[in-house]
């Protein structure tokens, strides 16, 4: 049972990601390893009419495993692109649209300056009342931890304070905004990840059987 409850999980996650694209909701972003995580102090603003979505932040630590925490000293982050009035993403900034820095050590070597940046992609959001919470991809397009992060990242973030009602014909801002930015496995790893599970199933129900 505890086989096809994980087929289950994985197959709402990886429809998310595809199905997302074409409507006004999180995309879904599956997220790897490294992880970036920003404090909660970061905020957020949308224009409605310049449809210029942006968003800045203190990059606080990184984990390469999912457990063990390494301080980056001063972090920074930001973020831009642009989205019309249906909340569909529409285009990136001038420059780079993604921009984390900062400096950490991992494995005795000293990481430094520019750690991410890259070209948004794609871009979802929800809205829970007093919570926001939005998700974008990006290509990466440079940066130390450039070869850790492979040609894909994403990123998920959320709001606490704000005044977004899920609609974007009209402005909205934020505080307390905390990002947490990772890999994004490409989808001929997770579909190899997917027909493993199916396969382990698979397994799990013949030997029940018997």
């Amino acid at each position: 049972m505890k086989k096809v409850l994980v087929v289950l999980l994985f197959a709402s996650l990886f429809f998310g990601v595809t199905a997302g694209k074409t409507e006004a909701a999180l995309i879904g972003v599956d997220l790897g390893l490294p992880d970036i995580l920003s404090d909660s102090t970061g905020t957020y603003s949308y224009n409605h009419t310049t449809g210029l979505f942006s968003s800045t932040a203190q990059a606080l630590n990184i984990t390469f495993d999912g457990i063990s925490s390494i301080p980056i000293t001063s972090g920074s982050y930001s973020v831009g692109f642009y989205v019309n009035n249906s909340g569909i993403f529409t285009g990136g900034i001038v420059g780079n649209d993604l921009v984390i820095s900062g400096t950490f050590t991992y494995n005795s070597t000293t990481y430094n300056g520019v750690l991410v940046q890259g070209e948004v992609t794609n871009f979802g959001f929800a809205d829970f009342s007093d919570l926001a919470i939005f998700d974008f991809t990006f290509n990466v397009t440079g940066g130390a931890l450039a070869g850790f992060f492979g040609p894909t990242g994403g990123d998920i973030f959320l709001s606490e304070i704000n005044n977004f009602t899920g609609e974007f014909d009209v402005d909205s801002s934020g505080e307390k905004a905390k990002h947490d930015t990772t890999p994004v496995p490409e989808p001929g790893t997770m579909m190899l990840l997917g027909s493993g599970l199916v396969g382990l199933a698979g397994w799990g129900r013949k030997k029940f059987r018997k």
